[in-house]
């Protein structure tokens, strides 16, 4: 006789009998220790990267042009005058004394020369070597002087920068230079009197019956840019420019002088500069009371040129 215990166990148990023993064992899997596996971490080392170090590129320095006219104030300076303001350059004139005063025309120029904020007035004499005289008028050193101090005093000129008429001569820190022997003397005496003299690389040559430039725009520029890259200035990268004012009351001349500029403008190595700005320039100042000492007498040779008594130095 079978009993209940002696059947089999149906499908639904079997399934249930098989579900209690999987979590059974998982349990038991759970329970055991765990063995800790530490990682050391992988530390990668930063590429190193090679650049080429480059040099800092340094600014270049461009070469100056000085831009000079003398012998004005002349008819053709208010033309020079109205150019630079139209191309807004900085150019400096080397005065005539004389000049400034010569005729009601000339005084207007000089009114409108000291109140152009584009322009270096500097001196070129009283009387532009006794109107010329120029070996008689450097023979007498002291005469030179005092022709030089007239202008300074009655132009009110007091940056102490000067130019011999007629003679290429340099006295400056930066050097010493005389194109005849003849005026040597009279050179130094305008050094010690506290005047730098500053000549000229190039001229603009002109026809002295015709008054019209020897030389076009273009052929000077070429020029200009062969004594420049050459170094065959006084000083590398300075080139002293002489022109006269008084040419360019021509139209043609005065196109030619525009042109000239425009040019020159047009080459980024160069810029425009006044001569104060010049190396070996000292910028010294010819003072007041120099010019108002009453401590002097006329000279025999020209009227209104002194000599202080204490130095026995032109004034």
């Amino acid at each position: 006789m079978s009993t209940l215990h002696d059947e089999p166990p149906s499908a639904k148990q079997y399934y249930y009998l098989c579900l209690l023993s999987f979590f059974v064992f998982v349990s038991c899997d759970n329970t055991a220790p765990k063995q800790v596996v530490q990682h050391t971490p992988v530390v990668k080392k930063a590429d190193t990267v090679v650049v080429d170090a480059k040099p800092l590129e340094k600014k270049k320095t461009k070469k100056k042009i000085y831009l000079t006219f003398d012998d004005g104030p002349n008819k053709g300076t208010d033309n020079v005058l109205n150019i630079i303001k139209e191309e807004n350059i900085p150019v400096t004139f080397f005065l005539v004394g004389a000049h400034a005063f010569g005729s009601k025309a000339q005084k207007a120029t000089w009114d409108s020369l000291q109140t152009n904020q584009l322009v270096e007035l500097c001196n070129h004499s009283f009387t532009h070597a006794w109107y010329n005289s120029y070996d008689k008028f450097y023979k007498l050193p002291d005469s030179v002087v005092s022709d030089f101090n007239k202008t300074a005093e009655r132009l009110q000129l007091k940056n102490g920068i000067g130019r011999t008429p007629g003679r290429n001569i340099w006295r400056v820190d930066s050097m010493s230079f005389t194109d005849n022997a003849k005026a040597k003397a009279a050179a130094d005496s305008l050094y010690k009197a506290g005047y730098d003299m500053l000549g000229w690389d190039l001229e603009w040559h002109f026809n002295p019956k015709t008054m019209r430039v020897t030389k076009s725009a273009d052929d000077l520029a070429k020029q200009i840019d062969s004594l420049l890259l050459k170094n065959k200035t006084k000083q590398p990268g300075n080139l002293v420019l002489l022109a006269h004012d008084q040419v360019y009351k021509n139209a043609e001349d005065s196109l030619q002088l525009h042109q000239l500029i425009r040019k020159l403008k047009a080459n980024t190595d160069y810029e425009f500069a006044i001569v104060s700005n010049y190396p070996g320039i000292k910028r010294k100042r010819i003072t007041d009371s120099l010019l108002k000492d009453k401590t002097y007498k006329v000279d025999s040779l020209r009227k209104g040129n002194v000599i202080n008594k204490d130095t026995n130095r032109a004034i």
